[in-house]
């Protein structure tokens, strides 16, 4: 059964608590399906205002969760409801966590190949029962990427776990190549493969949420061009639809 979801602008945010989610994991596992989890920042969000590709894909995922306040704020804005902000890195413990205690098999794409390497050894350790198939790094040549995504179809993993500095092409990536992915719980979680890993430090990822991304010492003008934007649209869909009502 698919959640409910709120629509707002041109995405949509699932109704999900994590205990919902939990159960939600295991049951389309036991039932040998498939769905995707989107975690929709201010980078999806700002692609599918203008490119209709993106769009289509957050509207056809089944589970998309709020990960940004921004986001929080507009959908309450325009819907008077209430949802739950959700990190990458927090669903990925929360998964790491449901496979540990199921049992289920994972596998793991992305990351440098200290980021990669470090992270098997991660889960290994800290979640001994998960079953991790394989790893590769996303740093890889043309020639390679057939046969990780071959490697990927024939291991057939329960969980596959995404990790892209670029979250929208990471989306993109995993829309084209998704027919490799039979029965997997298919999770995109942007960089936080490198905050899991010890690489990136977890108050750099919370500063980045709450827009306050930051190269060396300036501010990333581009982050706040996109939540400015957002901005803008929220507040003329509220002001539009007012009127119309």
């Amino acid at each position: 059964m698919l959640p409910v979801s709120i629509p707002f602008l041109t995405a949509k945010v699932s109704l999900f608590n994590r205990e919902d989610l939990k159960e939600h994991i295991i049951q389309t596992l036991y039932e040998q399906k498939r769905f995707r989890i989107i975690i929709l920042d201010e980078k999806k969000l700002f692609s599918s205002l203008f490119n209709r590709e993106m769009r289509r894909i957050i509207q056809q995922t089944e589970v998309v969760l709020c990960g940004s306040r921004l986001i929080a704020w507009s959908i309450r804005l325009l819907t008077g409801r209430h949802v739950e902000i959700y990190y990458p890195i927090t669903i990925l413990l929360d998964i790491l966590g449901i496979a540990n205690e199921m049992q289920y098999s994972c596998y793991l794409l992305g990351g440098d190949k200290k980021v990669a390497n470090e992270a098997a050894k991660r889960i290994r350790r800290s979640f001994p029962n998960v079953r991790l198939l394989g790893y590769y790094t996303n740093q890889l040549k043309e020639k390679q990427w057939f046969d990780v995504l071959i490697s990927i179809r024939k291991s057939c993993p329960q969980i596959f776990i995404v990790s892209f500095p670029n979250s929208v092409y990471q989306e993109f990536w995993i829309t084209k190549n998704f027919s490799y992915f039979s029965q997997s719980i298919i999770l995109g979680i942007d960089t936080s493969l490198d905050v899991f890993s010890g690489k990136k430090s977890m108050g750099v990822v919370w500063d980045e949420k709450r827009g306050w991304k930051t190269t060396g010492f300036k501010i990333d003008p581009i982050a706040w061009f996109r939540r400015l934007v957002i901005l803008f649209v929220t507040l003329m869909n509220k002001i539009f639809h007012r009127e119309e009502v």
